[in-house]
């Protein structure tokens, strides 16, 4: 890694994947819905609509913050982000379950897209399906801006 100057700062930024369930706890498929919500609304708050993006399965969703330098200004955002979310889900009937896995059986819907066939097609089908049961939280960081 290349070294910091002395007046660089290094700059992290916040992932966190979703499950969406309906009112009742169940997973659902509605995360296209439930992303186009979040992206409408807010634009029209003045936040980031790339904030909000899919993930391998229709019920799964990614919440995240631009890369920050400062602590406090990575959770204001992740804190609106997260605040944002949660109404559009409401709005559509959706609630976000944050808990790495699903407590009981389901099988994700897969995307049909090239990157997730490809993995797919790599490591099988039953070895890919943890991929769609497991939600989590990644910080990615950076020292020249670059995470997202």
């Amino acid at each position: 890694m290349a070294e910091m100057g002395k007046n660089e700062r290094r700059r992290i930024g916040l992932e966190q994947e979703f499950l969406l369930v309906d009112e009742s706890g169940k997973p659902s498929d509605r995360a296209d819905d439930f992303l186009s919500r979040c992206a409408d609304t807010a634009a029209s708050e003045g936040l980031d609509p790339e904030s909000f993006s899919k993930e391998c399965s229709r019920g799964m969703v990614e919440i995240k913050t631009a890369p920050a330098d400062i602590l406090e200004k990575l959770e204001e955002e992740y804190m609106a982000n997260v605040g944002l979310a949660i109404r559009a889900g409401r709005e559509l009937g959706l609630r976000l379950y944050p808990l790495a896995t699903y407590p009981l059986p389901f099988t994700p819907a897969f995307r049909e897209e090239p990157r997730y066939t490809l993995q797919i097609e790599t490591i099988g089908r039953e070895r890919f399906l943890d991929a769609g049961r497991c939600f989590g939280v990644h910080p990615p960081f950076g020292d020249r801006g670059g995470c997202r």
